[in-house]
């Protein structure tokens, strides 16, 4: 059959949206937009993310549209398709996002939280004869994580596994969107750093890009605090699951060139043997694992 496969990550900033006609992620038709937000809950489940949808439809008018794979920074359930839960944005909480999508699009589509989209997407990369244990740490607006063991995603009792940006460390005592005190994703998300610098510095800079420039002594302590606290984080949770390989992404990630060497330098002091990567796939490790849930549903229920 001559169609394509359509993925989209909808994010606490960004939406990203890709085409799958070929089976490769690297040859992906990609695109990414800020998260347009309206103050009103259909409004923007619209403008975000139907009128994309529409649009690359209408673009490959030559091509069915087989299915769609949503990756989402929020916690939805997967038997009825309702946002649970979106700390970063609450507005969200209680919309059936999945009922709404089946009304516009009468496809086979699957929605899945986005870390462990991302997880799937790093291990189509992998050698899985080799490899069945996976861990993947997003760092952006949130702090996200899928778990890959014994070759299949692990979601949890409640299916909530990998909130690893809401674990809480007992040094902070910050107030969290989730409504606890000291989640990491306060302490070393996007967000999290950029608030602490432009605490220290008294400024009102409005974008973590700014730590892919010069490093004052400010951003250097700021950086210094995130791959200290980050390399602890993935040293626990590797030990506690037994895991060797971690792939990092994320915007924060990828605001230095020298990030995972940093991380990886960071470790050298613990005595065990961790293998850690930088996304392969970068922004596209969502919509590929988001793609290859949907894939596979087609294939399990034909």
């Amino acid at each position: 059959m001559n169609g394509f496969f359509l993925g989209i990550e909808v994010g606490g900033t960004y939406v990203r949206t890709g085409v799958l006609k070929n089976g490769y992620a690297h040859n992906m038709l990609y695109k990414k937009a800020r998260l347009k937000k309206t103050g009103n809950v259909l409004s923007e489940i619209n403008i975000n993310i139907i009128e994309p949808i529409k649009k690359i439809i209408d673009t490959n008018k030559e091509q069915i549209l087989l299915g769609i794979g949503v990756s989402m920074a929020a916690n939805v359930d997967r038997e009825s398709g309702i946002i649970k839960s979106w700390p970063n944005h609450s507005l969200w909480n209680g919309f059936p996002i999945l009922c709404y999508l089946k009304n516009e699009f009468p496809v086979p589509i699957i929605i899945e939280d986005d870390a462990n989209c991302g997880v799937l997407g790093e291990y189509s990369l992998l050698d899985q004869e080799r490899i069945k244990n996976l861990i993947y740490i997003c760092i952006g607006t949130g702090i996200g994580c899928g778990l890959l063991l014994n070759g299949t995603l692990y979601t949890g009792e409640n299916g909530f596994a990998g909130e690893l940006g809401h674990i809480s460390l007992p040094s902070d005592h910050t107030r969290c969107a989730c409504g606890n005190e000291g989640c990491l994703q306060n302490i070393i998300s996007g967000p999290a750093i950029l608030k602490k610098y432009n605490s220290i510095t008294k400024q009102d800079n409005q974008g973590i890009e700014l730590f892919a420039g010069k490093f004052d002594s400010t951003m250097r302590r700021c950086y210094k605090d995130t791959i200290s606290i980050l390399s602890k984080v993935i040293y626990n949770t590797c030990v506690l699951l037994d895991v060797q390989n971690c792939i990092l992404g994320g915007g924060v990630v990828e605001m230095r060139d020298s990030f995972i060497p940093d991380v990886i330098s960071s470790l050298s002091g613990y005595n065990r043997n961790l293998q850690i990567k930088k996304a392969g796939l970068g922004e596209k490790s969502g919509i590929m694992g988001a793609i290859q849930l949907v894939r596979q549903q087609i294939i399990v229920n034909n």
